[in-house]
């Protein structure tokens, strides 16, 4: 059975207490690292990603060197932030490094899904939700209609006109 546990504005020893506590109770199976980067800054050259400081009054990066030396392998990363290619690129490159000298993971273990190139921002319409990429991996359908009625109907009709109820093909309604 999968379990979950979010963090909201999460600190670097958050972070790195969870992944701890994820990589142990999942032993050897796969854990999950989503970051939901929206409304914080872009990733940093070097793909560092975002979190904050105790007061939660600033932005202080935390690097992928280290979510790979807490969450191992087996693991999938979802990088849902503009610029997520940056971060992929940093991932790379870590990975490249450390072919020359003992590795606490290997690349074939570990699964990047990053919503965009490195050079490129997220999509954004009052339309669509702002978390375009996650919500195309957790409700595909839903997201894929939202989008067909945002691009056929334009800026009057918005995507909160469609619903789709799970269930059968024929549950889905335009209204």
């Amino acid at each position: 059975m999968a379990h979950y546990e979010l963090q909201i504005d999460p600190t670097v020893g958050e972070v790195k207490r969870k992944c701890n506590m994820c990589r142990f109770n999942a032993n050897s199976n796969r854990v999950l690292f989503h970051y939901n980067g929206h409304g914080v800054p872009k990733p940093t050259a070097n793909g560092e990603i975002w979190v904050f400081n105790k007061g939660c009054t600033q932005y202080i990066p935390l690097s992928v060197s280290h979510l790979d030396s807490w969450l191992k392998t087996p693991s999938i990363y979802v990088f849902d932030c503009s610029a997520a290619g940056m971060i992929v690129n940093a991932f790379t490159e870590l990975q490249e490094c450390n072919l020359s000298g003992p590795s606490s993971s290997t690349m074939k273990d570990c699964i990047l899904l990053a919503s965009c190139e490195a050079h490129e921002s997220l999509p954004q319409h009052a339309g669509l939700p702002v978390d375009v990429f996650t919500s195309c991996l957790t409700t595909p359908i839903k997201m894929a209609l939202s989008w067909v009625v945002v691009a056929m109907a334009g800026e009057e009709v918005r995507s909160t006109r469609c619903a789709f109820k799970a269930g059968r093909g024929n549950n889905c309604c335009y209204y």
